[in-house]
This record gives C-alpha cells, structure tokens and sequence, in this order.
C-alpha cells in the first residue's frame, strides 16, 4: 500500500484521525517521550529506495543526529552508507517491514537509544544484510522490546559483510507475551558486546504466551565480547515459556566468547545447543578468557544429510580453561552412536565438552575394496584406511530405505543436503556417494533417522579415485559372490 503525504505513517489513516483510531484501539505505536517532530517514518510513496527523500514523512532522509527511523512496511532498499539515530522496523501492530543492504552500503545506528526489529505485537520485520557493514553504538534487539512492549518477530539474515553490535544482541526480547527473536548468519563476521539468546519470558498467569529465540550459524565467524546467556533462570514466576536454541552447522565457522556461557533451563525454559557435524567435524564454542560455561538443558548431534566422513572420532564443542566447564545437560545426543564427556585436554590447561562416538557403534575396519557387512544398522560407523589426504573416495552403501520409501528417495535427500550421491547396482549395492578424505584414515558415519525411521545400511565399502588395481579386484570379487548367490536363489 502506498501512503500519501496527508496519510499518517503509521496507520494509514488521515493525519490525527489516524492516531486517534491507533489509541481507541488500543495500538501501542510509539513510546510517548519519544514522539517527537524528529521522528522520520518511511512511507514508500516514490520508490523503494532508502535514499529517496520523498519515501520518508519528513521529506528527507533520515540522519544521525536529529531524526528517529521507524520502517513500518516491506520491500525498502539501502545502497549507501547512512547514519541514524536509531533503526527501528515493526512498531506498528501487525505490520510487516523489511530492509535489505549489501556491499556498498552500510548503517551506523547511534548511541541515544536500542535499535530494534520485530517490536509490537503481531509485527513481522526482516533485516537481510548482504554485504557492508551493520554498527549499532548500543543495544539491538529482535523480536520485542521491554517488559511492556509485547513483542513480534524480527529476524537478521546476515549472509556476508560486517555485523556489529557494541552493546547487547538480544532475542526474543520481552516479558510481554510471544515474541520471537532468529538471528541467521551464513556468512560474514558477526561481533557483539553480549548475546542474549531468549533470556525473557512472560511471567504472568493470563495465558501460556512463548517466546521463540534462535542463533543459525551456518558460515562466518562470531566473537562476543561478554556473556553468552541462554533460556531463563526463573521456574516460579508466571506460565509463559520460552525456547532457546543456538545451532552450529558445520566446521568453518570461529565462535569466541570473552566472558561465560550460561544455558539455563527448567519447566518453562527450554534451552537447546545444537551441533551439525560435516566432514570436517564441528565449529567448537570457545572461551578465550577465564569465563566459566555452565550447560543445562540438551544437547543435539546431528551428521549433514544422515553422514559424515570424518578424520577423527572426537569433536571438542565447547572449550574453556580447566574445572570451568559444567555439564548439568539432562538431554544428551543418541548413545547408541555417541559419548558425551568432560575431559582435560593435552597440556593440562584446557578442558572441553567433548563428543565422541560410541566404540559399540563400530561396523567394521576396511581398506580400499574391502567390505564390511553387518546386520541393518541405522546407525553405525566403519573406519576407512589407506585413503589419500585432499583426494575423492567413492563409498558405496547397501541401503534399505524404509517403509513407502525409494533409494530414489534416499538419494534425493542425499542431494538436497549437498551430498554427491546416485543410485547403484554395482555388486549388489545400491548407493554410491562421493566424498573428499581428509586424512590416510577416516570415520564414516552414518544415521539415517532424519530420513526415516525404519532406514538401515547394511554394507559398507570404498574405492579411491582413481581407483587402485586393488580396490577394483575387490570390487569384481563381491560382484562375483553377489551373483553366484543370486544364482543360488
């Protein structure tokens, strides 16, 4: 919808008709000591450009020192670097916003007062940052924005650039009810002050209200200044729950913390620390300082697209000086496949939360061409020797792909999460997939429960690339077998 001039920005109505409706229906818009003649609304009327004074209610655009920016609708644009006051998208009920920048553009947010996206009820607000830089000079938050501003849902998608925050990152910021707070980041550097992953929570009786707050790491690095603090530490007060969740996904991301990682759970809050293992194993949580990690709640293991070919069989997930690591987790990885451990590492000085897998998980050592066959399994491990560092194995799977469900189905899954794969017949198997070895030795792990419940593998082998005179005789020798068996039959 585009406002015209005479429209109030914020509700669309005619001028003060508009704020009367918006106070008669109870709206909260802004807070009253800061409705001031510097408040800048967009309104979109000429384009979607940031930088088009006619887009904004004052007729200019906005600045650092005199002007309030609210965005209060979708689809606005930046390609310069701009300094304001304060950001804030979503402040109007129910409305939805975005605003996406990227290289050549940056927004430097002052130190008057919190920035903030997602934050009156029912609003929908999206940042998507896709390069420069983001520098807030105090607090940013996402998904509400006090106790009494009941909050909506805001969401920043950093995919590359800088994303900076000198005071609190906070998510799901708000006592008031339901507000949601996701931070996804792909890519990029991300620095904060403190991060406040759903510390907040309704506390009171009218109503079991939720709040949602998650950190997506999938790429980039994060560094945080201070504390990280996850989920609430009040179980009495109120029935409003919250749920707080930070996933790493993947190795190539550095994540350091200056000062303590607090996850606190109870009956009302639900705090989840997730990993994702791919073949370079996981991005670990590091505390650089003296800063103690206390963890409560669960703890998640999942391998990318059901496995993983790793160089060892453990993987250090959280870090930090030795007797500073304390492990109240009450809901641990499957451990049928994995170990979960606190364990001084070499030197004495370091200790970490540690996962490892699970010796009785194992279903074979082979080398190049050899096979391992063993009842299904979905979930297990074979160590593979003899591979070459930096090179291609091929390593073909006996796969049952469960009930209603096709190895075309299997493959597909395999594919959607960036795993080489295609069906087979060679010699009896029915999966092949491409990976890269890391190391002579490998850990090929598999759990295939993300696909299906009832999924199993049932014969492992690998062959390099190019492939060894070895490892093809290995291969025609099973070939062989498999058809006289057939045969048999």
């Amino acid at each position: 919808m585009r406002l015209t001039k005479h429209s109030n920005p914020l509700t669309g109505l005619p001028g003060r008709a508009g704020l009367f409706a918006a106070a008669l229906a109870g709206v909260s818009l802004i807070p009253a000591a800061q409705a001031q003649t510097t408040d800048n609304f967009w309104d979109g009327s000429e384009s979607n450009a940031w930088e088009d004074a006619g887009n904004w209610s004052l007729d200019s655009v906005p600045n650092a020192t005199s002007v309030n920016t609210y965005i209060n609708l979708e689809d606005v644009t930046l390609s310069s670097d701009v300094s304001v006051r304060f950001l804030r998208l979503g402040t109007v009920e129910n409305s939805t916003s975005s605003l996406t920048f990227g290289d050549g553009a940056s927004i430097t947010t002052g130190s008057a007062a919190a920035s903030g996206v997602g934050v009156s009820l029912g609003s929908t607000a999206i940042v998507t940052q896709n390069g420069g830089s983001f520098d807030a000079q105090l607090n940013f938050l996402l998904g509400g924005f006090s106790s009494t501003v009941r909050g909506g849902s805001g969401t920043y998608n950093l995919n590359a650039g800088t994303f900076n925050v000198a005071g609190l990152l906070s998510l799901a910021h708000s006592t008031a009810p339901t507000s949601t707070g996701i931070f996804n980041q792909s890519g990029g550097t991300a620095t904060v002050g403190s991060l406040d992953i759903g510390s907040m929570r309704y506390g009171g009786t009218f109503s079991d209200f939720v709040n949602t707050a998650e950190y997506n790491l999938t790429g980039g690095d994060l560094s945080v200044t201070g504390n990280v603090t996850m989920g609430n530490a009040d179980s009495t007060s109120g029935i409003g729950t919250v749920y707080s969740t930070f996933k790493l996904v993947g190795s190539g991301s550095n994540v350091n913390v200056g000062g303590n990682l607090a996850m606190r759970a109870s009956d009302k809050s639900f705090t989840t620390l997730s990993y994702t293992l791919d073949n370079g194993g996981v991005s670990k949580v590091n505390l650089t300082g003296t800063g103690t990690a206390t963890l409560e709640g669960t703890l998640e293991a999942n391998l990318n697209g059901g496995m993983t070919l790793t160089t060892g069989n453990t993987f250090n997930l959280v870090e930090a000086n030795t007797g500073n690591i304390t492990n109240n987790l009450s809901t641990l990885p499957n451990s049928s496949l994995w170990n979960v451990a606190v364990v001084t590492l070499s030197g004495g000085t370091r200790d970490a939360l540690q996962l490892s897998l699970n010796g009785a998980a194992q279903q074979g050592s082979i080398a190049a061409g050899e096979a391992a066959t063993f009842g299904p399994a979905a979930i297990g491990y074979v160590i593979m020797t003899g591979m070459t560092n930096g090179s291609n194995v091929d390593i073909y799977l006996n796969v049952d792909a469960g009930s209603g469900m096709s190895i075309a189905d299997y493959v597909n899954y395999l594919t959607s999460n960036g795993i080489v794969a295609s069906t087979t017949t060679e010699s009896g198997y029915t999966v092949v997939v491409s990976m890269e070895a890391g190391a002579e030795t490998g850990y090929y792990a598999w759990d295939l429960s993300d696909f299906s419940n009832d999924a199993t593998v049932a014969g492992v082998m690998f062959i390099p690339e190019p492939a060894s005179t070895a490892a093809l005789a290995g291969l025609a020798v099973i070939g062989l077998v498999y058809l006289r068996r057939r045969a048999r039959r």
